[in-house]
């Protein structure tokens, strides 16, 4: 093996060892997954998600996995990119921001991977944990190294390298083939960026989720014996002539003690990552005003947040007008103005019938959104994703606030009554009470399961309940 990152990473997977992590992290494993079920139960009824999941139905495999929803196990990569539109589409999963500005990742969009690769090999919950451990790590390194953002590559590419790393741990890949797998994962998968700007489409919440299924293609292929490029990354005008060279020297090593399943954020608030520090400060200020005595706010951001979310890419017309969700959940303005009218931001905030509101765009043109440099800074030096909102009221009074970090982030957990609260607030739609309370025990217990087989049952009997 002559590539250095690639030997790195199959190194990394092929030790990986869940007795030999802290009980932190395990926990944190187990937080996230659990998190990622309950996000796919609120998605259930979404389009793409039954586009997907119509999909796989149609398909059959004797090596199959199980999809929520449909009665028979489907292809697993049928499998893996329907379970993971459902995870995604909410926008309600984890994440984690990297290092500015090379681009974050949504490492949970690669969960569903693992869990068709335990059921095809008939592995237990503690491979499941050990799988996300090889994937949260390999995803937080390189959005902390890797530039993707800022070359115009989209986090797929980042899901893609995880994915095929922790897949291939799960289905005991040799040292070879896992190289192998890796590099024809990440060979034919670099994302366009442009699937976040803009006015979103559907495609912004199967972006990962296509990655994680490609990554379970390229191990399935690799384990049959095909290979592929042997430098993927240090070759001519392999990945780090697109993108930056890099070693991941520092994967596998915590990051101010904490590891990458406890490095990302989980999210109160069902939008993107970049808004819920400002969210939650609108909801204090809130508190304070009322929609109508609002004549301007004026939003300081870091540059990252203000070309994701503040129009800072060239879409401000689709930011300050959404007519999707997609576009409405990565849309600050929209955001701010929803917590003005309703005090907060929940799912229905996403609704066509909100999108619709006459009220919204009135408000939005009050609201500006502009970087700032000690945005920036904070953001840069102290992983803050910092934001200072200032609202200027109708009397002339000014009112100043500022918005460091969020419920969810690391520095402030949420508990595990808050993923259960959050699970129950959505597995009720595709299961009944006492069947969603049973899945919630196996969820808290996933590591302690020698077979996954009652839990991939109760997915497969997932129906909108009224």
């Amino acid at each position: 093996m002559e590539d250095p990152m690639l030997e790195r990473l199959v190194d990394f997977a092929l030790a990986a060892d869940l007795d030999r992590l802290p009980a932190s992290a395990v926990h944190a494993a187990t937080c996230r997954y659990l998190d990622s079920v309950g996000c796919a139960a609120g998605a259930f009824d979404a389009t793409p998600s039954r586009i997907s999941r119509d999909l796989a139905g149609s398909a059959r495999s004797t090596e199959g996995a199980s999809v929520f929803g449909v009665a028979e196990p489907s292809t697993p990569e049928y499998a893996v990119f329907a379970n993971g539109v459902a995870t995604r589409y909410l926008d309600y999963n984890d994440g984690y921001a990297g290092i500015a500005p090379n681009g974050g990742v949504h490492p949970s969009d690669a969960a569903p991977a693992l869990v068709a690769a335990a059921e095809m090999t008939g592995k237990g919950g503690a491979d499941l944990l050990l799988g996300m451990h090889v994937v949260y790590e390999i995803a937080a390194t390189i959005a902390d190294e890797i530039p993707l953002r800022e070359k115009g590559w989209d986090q797929g590419a980042n899901i893609s390298i995880a994915a095929a790393a922790g897949i291939g741990r799960l289905l005991d890949l040799d040292r070879h083939a896992l190289a192998n797998a890796i590099a024809i994962s990440i060979t034919p998968s670099m994302p366009l960026h442009v699937a976040r700007t803009g006015e979103l489409s559907h495609w912004k919440g199967c972006a990962g989720p296509q990655a994680a299924a490609n990554a379970m293609w390229a191990a399935r292929l690799a384990r049959a014996g095909l290979t592929g490029p042997s430098r993927p990354f240090a070759g001519v005008q392999g990945f780090f002539d697109a993108v930056a060279p890099a070693t991941l020297d520092r994967l596998g090593t915590p990051v101010d003690g904490r590891l990458g399943l406890e490095r990302v954020f989980t999210k109160a608030v069902p939008a993107c990552g970049h808004s819920l520090a400002q969210v939650e400060a609108m909801m204090r200020l809130r508190e304070k005003v009322a929609p109508d005595e609002v004549a301007a706010i004026e939003i300081f951001t870091y540059e990252v947040a203000w070309k994701a979310i503040g129009g800072g890419a060239g879409d401000a017309d689709a930011k300050w007008a959404p007519t999707t969700r997609e576009t409405a959940d990565h849309s600050l303005p929209y955001l701010i103005a929803v917590v003005l009218l309703d005090g907060d931001v929940g799912l229905d905030s996403f609704e066509p019938e909100r999108i619709a509101d006459p009220r919204l765009p009135a408000l939005m043109r009050r609201i500006s959104v502009q970087p700032d440099p000690e945005m920036e800074r904070r953001f840069r030096d102290a992983g803050q994703m910092a934001s200072r909102i200032v609202v200027r009221l109708t009397d002339g009074r000014v009112l100043d606030e500022a918005a460091y970090t969020s419920r969810g982030k690391p520095d402030r957990p949420m508990s595990d009554d808050d993923f259960t609260a959050k699970f129950l607030s959505m597995a009720p739609k595709v299961l009944p009470s006492v069947e969603a309370g049973r899945m919630l025990a196996l969820l808290w217990t996933v590591g302690d399961l020698s077979s996954l087989d009652e839990l991939t049952t109760l997915y497969r009997a997932w129906r909108t309940v009224p």
